[in-house]
């Protein structure tokens, strides 16, 4: 699913500045991959990755953020990195996630 999710991003225009293949140790490992300019409508923008892949996206402000986070019908968790403690509140209450992280990027202390 994740080889599929990478093609898909490319053909739709992303590009990728690292990694995009699968790894030398074997066929169930995939090399930790960084996608840009990804577009909305790339299927990896939509599902959920279990995969080493950050998708990455410019976006003008606030509330074009969560508009296009809370599109999504899987929303486990949720990564909000900003030294604003007023828009820390703000997107922890506007993103529509199980789980926010604010700062972080382990939820739990397990």
């Amino acid at each position: 699913k994740v080889e599929e999710q990478v093609a898909d991003a490319l053909a739709l225009g992303a590009s990728c500045l690292t990694g995009g293949k699968r790894h030398a140790a074997g066929p169930l490992f995939y090399q930790p991959t960084l996608l840009v300019d990804v577009p909305d409508e790339a299927l990896i923008m939509h599902e959920e990755t279990f995969g080493p892949v950050a998708a990455v996206t410019p976006f003008d402000d606030e509330a074009e953020v969560v508009a296009r986070a809370n599109a999504t019908e899987y929303g486990l968790v949720a990564y909000v990195v900003t030294e604003n403690g007023a828009r820390q509140a703000r997107m922890g209450r506007a993103l529509d996630y199980g789980m926010v992280a604010i700062n972080r990027v382990k939820i739990t202390g397990a």
